[in-house]
């Protein structure tokens, strides 16, 4: 299908549809973000684009060629097995939220965000699509952000814990905690740090949440996070100690 831009090049796009989809069997999608273009591949040097998203409440990773006609290299979709998974609301949350690559290994890239009701990373092979590991935080729920080092087999990621972790989306009086972690290539967690303030209204929750991490080199271990915060340590009686947000960078 030809799609025209606003300068009048044409770009061709391939349209991911339920194979079963008419004018009365329609699936609902989801999208979160979780796209990237390997412009050279390792193994053949082709252009693919990675990218998952959800179909009918479930997870579909992709790799399509990217050429003037693209194609579906492979295609996966992660399906519920027990019945928990596909009743239980807990177990039933997921959102497929970054696609990275590791710096010391071309072979490989990364899907991170949210499955099984956790806070999720997860490493497969570019080539057959193959799952290599799979590794999930009891304590957090959201990954908001994914840090890569150059050159290296770590890389940093941050998010929050939903308390109520049960509901599909946040809602503005849960309780939040936030949350840095740092992992090697193979799926170990090398740590976890959990930054947890008291709300200055003491009837109110505790909201604190990290949005974004980045890193200055891994040699001198500058790791800045940027922080969403309600906190009593922050805004002190001097500053209107309300239920508001402040914003922290650590």
């Amino acid at each position: 299908m030809d799609l025209k831009t606003s300068d009048g090049s044409i770009n061709r796009y391939l349209s991911m549809e339920y194979y079963a989809t008419s004018s009365t069997v329609v699936p609902t999608y989801q999208s979160f973000g979780a796209v990237y273009i390997d412009q050279s591949d390792y193994f053949d040097s082709l252009s693919y684009i990675y990218q998952a998203f959800i179909m009918n409440n479930k997870i579909q990773l992709t790799r399509v060629l990217n050429t003037a006609n693209p194609v579906v290299d492979w295609s996966f979709e992660f399906s519920e097995f027990t019945a928990t998974e596909k009743t239980d609301d807990k177990w039933r949350r997921k959102e497929p939220k970054f696609i990275t690559t590791d710096p010391t290994n071309p072979q490989v890239f990364y899907l991170s965000g949210r499955y099984q009701g956790k806070a999720s990373v997860m490493q497969f092979t570019k080539k057959q699509g193959n799952m290599q590991w799979w590794t999930s935080f009891n304590q957090l729920t959201y990954i908001q952000s994914i840090i890569e080092v150059p050159g290296s087999s770590v890389f940093y990621g941050c998010g929050d814990y939903d308390v109520n972790d049960a509901f599909g989306t946040a809602i503005t009086t849960t309780a939040y905690t936030a949350g840095i972690f740092k992992m090697d290539n193979d799926g170990s967690v090398k740590w976890f740090m959990r930054i947890s303030g008291t709300n200055p209204v003491s009837s109110a929750a505790n909201q604190d949440r990290c949005f974004g991490v980045t890193i200055d080199n891994e040699k001198t271990g500058k790791l800045t996070a940027l922080l969403q915060v309600k906190m009593r340590e922050v805004r002190s009686s001097t500053y209107n100690p309300g239920n508001y947000y402040d914003t922290v960078l650590m």
